[in-house]
C-alpha cells in the first residue's frame, strides 16, 4: 500500500531537469515544499465515464450505470523524521458503494481501521504491504515515464506561469500560478512511452505484486497487458489542464489538473469517454508537532487466520 503511494508521490516530481525558467522555479517550489518533514494534505479524485450502450439489454446498461461515476478523497497528517508516521483518513466510492478506511502509520508498522465492521487490522513489514522500496524494474518505469513528461513539458506553449489570487482555508492569498496545456499530438508522445514500458514483462509484473500481496490472488499479467495495451492504443486526448499555485514563500498551495479522454474505437459495453478531475493541496507544512493514534483493544482487533487474504473479511464482490 505504501509502496503506491510512494510510486504516485515520484510521479509528482516528474519535473526534475527541466530547462525553462518558470519550470525551474516550480521545480524549486516542489523540492521546497518537500523539504517540510510534517505537514497536511488532501487530496480529491473523479472521474466520469461513459459507456457504448448501443444494442445493450436493460440489464446490461443498469450494470454499467454503477460505474459512471468514482471518487476518491484522502486527508494526510504526517510527521516524516526518523521514521514516518502518519493518519490517512479515505474514502472511496466505486459501483455504487462507498467506504471509508483510516490508515495509522508508524514506521512499518500500520493499523487499518477498517469499513463496514468498524474493527481493526494490524499490518506489519511482513506482509509486503508497507515496503515502500521499489525495485529496478519499478524505478526503471518510473525513470522512462518522466523522460517523456520532460520532453513534452519542455515543448513551447505547453508550461506558463502567471500570478493569480487562490481561496484557501486561511483565506484568499496571492499565487503564482503556474499552467500545463498538453495537446493530442503531446499526449502521443506519454502514450508511446507507456506503451513501450507495457511490452516489458517485468515491469508490469512488479507493479501487479503489490496487488497479488494485498488480494493474495494470482494476477495474470499477460491478460492485464493487453487489457491496458488495447486501451492505450484505442484513447484520445480531447483536453488537458494542470495547474500549480505558489505562495509568496514559493511553498505549494495546491495543485490540480482536468483531463478529457476519448475512445472512438468504443464497442458495445466498452467505455466510449472519461473525465477526471484531479487536485491536492497542501496546509500546516512545519506546523505538525504530534500525532495521536488510537488505543485498540484486543476485541475489537481483527486477526487474520493462515491462509486468509484481507478480502475474505469483506462482502462478497467488494474485490
Amino acid at each position: 500500500m505504501k509502496r503506491i503511494l510512494v510510486t504516485l508521490l515520484a510521479l509528482m516530481i516528474v519535473l526534475s531537469g527541466c530547462g525553462t525558467s518558470a519550470l525551474q522555479d516550480y521545480q524549486s517550489s516542489v523540492l521546497l515544499t518537500q523539504s517540510y518533514t510534517n505537514g497536511h494534505t488532501e487530496t480529491s479524485l473523479s472521474v466520469d465515464v461513459t459507456f457504448d450502450e448501443m444494442g445493450l439489454s436493460f440489464e446490461e446498461q443498469r450494470d454499467l450505470s454503477y460505474f459512471e461515476r468514482i471518487d476518491l478523497t484522502t486527508s494526510l497528517t504526517y510527521i516524516a523524521e526518523e521514521v514516518f508516521r502518519g493518519q490517512l483518513d479515505g474514502y472511496f466510492n466505486f459501483g455504487g458503494l462507498g467506504f471509508d478506511m483510516v490508515y495509522y502509520m508508524n514506521g512499518d508498522e500500520v493499523l487499518v481501521k477498517l469499513p463496514i465492521m468498524d474493527k481493526y487490522m494490524t499490518l506489519g513489514s511482513d506482509d509486503g504491504l508497507t515496503d515502500t522500496s521499489m525495485d529496478e524494474n519499478q524505478q526503471d518505469a518510473i525513470d522512462r515515464i518522466i523522460e517523456a513528461w520532460n520532453g513534452v513539458l519542455n515543448e513551447d506553449d505547453v508550461f506558463s506561469g502567471s500570478k493569480a489570487y487562490v481561496m484557501t482555508d486561511k483565506g484568499q492569498i496571492k499565487t503564482t500560478t503556474y499552467t500545463i496545456s498538453i495537446n493530442e499530438e503531446q499526449f502521443d508522445v506519454l502514450k508511446e512511452a507507456l506503451l513501450t514500458i507495457l511490452e516489458d514483462e517485468q515491469i508490469l509484473e512488479a507493479f501487479l505484486q503489490d496487488s497479488e500481496n494485498f488480494t493474495e490472488n494470482e494476477v495474470d499479467t499477460e491478460e492485464i497487458q493487453n487489457m491496458l495495451h488495447e486501451l492505450l492504443e484505442d484513447v484520445t486526448l480531447t483536453s488537458f489542464e494542470g495547474k500549480a499555485y505558489v505562495d509568496f514563500d514559493g511553498r505549494l498551495v495546491r495543485q490540480d489538473f482536468t483531463a478529457d479522454l476519448m475512445n472512438h474505437r468504443a464497442e458495445p459495453g466498452q467505455v466510449e469517454s472519461m473525465h477526471i478531475e484531479y487536485e491536492t493541496s497542501y496546509d500546516s507544512l512545519g506546523q505538525v508537532e504530534d500525532l495521536t493514534f488510537p488505543e485498540v483493544m484486543e476485541e475489537d482487533l481483527l486477526r487474520m487466520e493462515d491462509g486468509d487474504s484481507i478480502q475474505d473479511y469483506f462482502p462478497e464482490g467488494l474485490f
